[in-house]
């Protein structure tokens, strides 16, 4: 994939290319996109907001670029990997997957908006990793420029074992989506993110995306892991979701502190 950025150092376009591989999933084992397609078919139809779903969640689903590299070609840059981020405030806030946050590389890491071709520096404002000892996989990350659109959150009374739901990620080329549905109830754990257990098929890239209820309501964000059985089954896939009164807190902190 190439998008043509205007570099200012040459005075001229630039070309970026975003490598899908290695994208980024924790776990053992990465759903085929095939799989995903067919899980999400029943719901291409599906109107949210007097658009059809997919285009709804693409445009709320942004790309993390990580490594951009020049290459020996000049005005040719590289992405050596890719998350998703989820946009949850105009401001500039997005969440994301803490493990695509390498701190080596983040000098070198972008955002990539729905729609846009120009890559955005990004500012981590809370870690999982770092920030707790609970070693939650979600970070919370900011950049300079007014987000288009934004998800609105699921009440957790939807938030019941079973219910559907349909996630967005860059585990291809373009953004793809899938479906499934909760395998749990949703209920605070005392952390300041709880985990989600659901069946939605993910792979490499989905890190980070949005997992929503198929009214486009956010339900969490996806970090990919997967449990196994000892047969090579998938027993479970995970996503994390953000106390709401703490992520309000800390949203307010960091625009006091800006």
């Amino acid at each position: 994939m190439t998008f043509t950025l205007n570099d200012k150092r040459a005075g001229r376009a630039a070309t970026f290319l975003a490598c899908v591989m290695p994208a980024l999933l924790t776990g053992c084992r990465s759903a085929s996109p095939q799989s995903k397609a067919d899980s999400f078919a029943q719901f291409q139809g599906q109107d949210v907001d007097g658009a059809p779903l997919p285009e709804f969640l693409a445009a709320r689903t942004a790309r993390i670029l990580i490594s951009l590299r020049e290459t020996a070609e000049p005005n040719v840059y590289r992405s050596e990997a890719t998350a998703a981020a989820v946009p949850i405030s105009a401001d500039g806030y997005l969440l994301t997957a803490a493990h695509a946050l390498d701190r080596d590389s983040l000098p070198s890491s972008y955002v990539l908006l729905s729609g846009t071709q120009r890559p955005l520096h990004f500012r981590v404002v809370w870690d999982g990793f770092r920030d707790t000892n609970a070693h939650l996989d979600i970070a919370v990350i900011h950049v300079e420029d007014e987000l288009p659109a934004v998800f609105e959150w699921a009440a957790m009374t939807e938030l019941v074992s079973g219910a559907e739901l349909v996630s967005a990620g860059f585990s291809r080329a373009e953004i793809s989506f899938a479906a499934g549905s909760l395998r749990d109830d949703v209920q605070s754990d005392g952390q300041v993110a709880w985990k989600v257990a659901h069946d939605v098929p993910l792979a490499g890239g989905d890190s980070g995306g949005p997992l929503c209820t198929p009214q486009g309501k956010l339900v969490a964000v996806n970090y990919g892991s997967m449990a196994l059985t000892p047969f090579g089954g998938i027993l479970s896939r995970y996503a994390l979701r953000p106390d709401p009164d703490w992520l309000a807190g800390l949203l307010a902190r960091d625009r006091d502190g800006r």
